[in-house]
């Protein structure tokens, strides 16, 4: 039986390091025919978190989709992942608080927790790793990278090279240091005698 909802992989970027109040959703057709990418700037304050930030952009792509659909995410953080997977439920029924070190503490961008829970209730999300073109353009396909492993040699033979030869130079003062130790304690022991 084939699931009657059409199926979307979701890829989100948000608050990255060059632009932190800036969010992007990809929303790709698992059959491949239709792609969708929205992107903005939220220039407010308290959008600077990138949980908060990124579980807004989860929220329009949700918001986007025109009617009840399959959502796997291809790429969110463990935070977004864990409190989808583990905590709605929990929180929901402890009307959007949680238990921290015995006491209840609201949760965390309940606000935003709330409008993602009751999206849930059309949507469904799974959580899946999977690599697809982020362009339409064939230039833009990743180019593999020219063969490394003459680079990496040559740091790993200089780097050994310098390990053998700090090695040595430690090991020579500690051999240094350690004779010059064992003189002072023979200088030590020998007492003079009284006649």
């Amino acid at each position: 039986m084939t699931d009657p909802h059409p199926h979307y992989w979701l890829y989100l970027e948000a608050g990255e390091k060059k632009s932190p109040f800036a969010w992007k959703f990809i929303l790709r057709e698992a059959a491949g025919a239709k792609r969708y990418e929205i992107s903005d700037i939220e220039e407010v304050e308290e959008y600077r978190s990138g949980d908060r930030l990124e579980l807004l952009t989860l929220i329009r792509a949700l918001e986007y989709l025109d009617q009840p659909s399959k959502v796997t995410l291809t790429r969110c953080s463990a935070a977004i992942r864990q409190g989808i997977q583990y905590g709605l439920a929990e929180w929901r029924s402890n009307n959007w608080e949680w238990e921290f070190f015995g006491q209840m503490a609201p949760v965390k961008n309940h606000d935003l927790w709330r409008r993602l829970d009751h999206l849930l209730d059309f949507h469904r999300i799974d959580f899946g790793l999977r690599r697809f073109d982020l362009s339409e353009r064939a230039e833009s396909v990743p180019q593999p990278h020219r063969n490394l492993s003459p680079t990496i040699k040559a740091i790993r033979e200089a780097f050994s090279g310098w390990k053998q030869r700090t090695e040595r130079r430690v090991f020579h003062n500690l051999m240094e240091r350690f004779s010059t130790l064992i003189e002072e304690f023979r200088r030590r022991l020998t007492v003079p005698r009284a006649a």
